[in-house]
């Protein structure tokens, strides 16, 4: 499994480069600008995707056929990209964390609900899509994706419509339900990844090579 992240590492160093630059570029926007969540929650998008992006190289590349020449099971193969995803993950979370510890014109609450946001939307692109790429190849993958995510934000939308939740109260120091609402969504974010791992582990070991 080392070996495996490893190989991830030297991708992520050699076609990923780009990532980190504007992961960088988003943050340094959000403390300079004015509050727009859009500039939070992008780059955590962008990374949820890493591991797609990586399983891209590897199928151009035909590794995921060589790799069956070689010492590892195919739910090790599927588990390097989860856990690619979640290092990924905790890196743009903890540069997060730095950011809104300077960002004053947030209230503590929604500096959390913020930080919780993130975590989700970082966890639900791989969640969404890997199932998807593993079971139809990466090109096939992303069209269920985009198909999928549509649907899911349409829902989003819908239900907190629905609800009548604001986030106009968040910008003062008032304290508000949010971070526990955020809390229990990061809790079923998880839970969800944790499914769509064994999904996608499951669909792999049965997939023609």
């Amino acid at each position: 499994m080392k070996a495996l992240l490893r190989k991830d590492f030297y991708l992520l160093k050699a076609y990923c480069k780009s990532y980190l630059l504007i992961c960088a570029v988003f943050l340094g926007v959000s403390l300079a600008g004015e509050a727009n969540l859009f500039f939070f929650t992008y780059p955590a998008m962008l990374c949820g995707l890493i591991p797609v992006t990586l399983q891209t190289y590897d199928e151009r590349s035909k590794w995921t056929t060589y790799s069956a020449c070689l010492p590892w099971t195919r739910s090790q193969l599927v588990s390097a990209k989860y856990l690619i995803g979640l290092l990924c993950s905790s890196v743009i979370l903890a540069l997060l964390g730095l950011v809104l510890l300077f960002l004053r014109q947030y209230s503590p609450e929604m500096r959390l609900f913020l930080w919780e946001t993130t975590l989700c939307l970082s966890l639900l692109a791989p969640t969404l899509c890997l199932p998807f790429v593993f079971r139809l190849g990466v090109e096939k993958g992303r069209m269920a994706y985009y198909i999928s995510i549509g649907l899911f934000f349409a829902l989003s939308y819908c239900l907190i419509d629905a609800s009548g939740l604001s986030l106009a109260n968040t910008w003062t120091g008032e304290p508000t339900h949010l971070p526990a609402i955020g809390a229990a969504a990061c809790l079923v974010c998880a839970a969800l990844y944790a499914v769509s791992w064994y999904l996608s582990v499951r669909v792999y070991q049965k997939k023609a090579l």
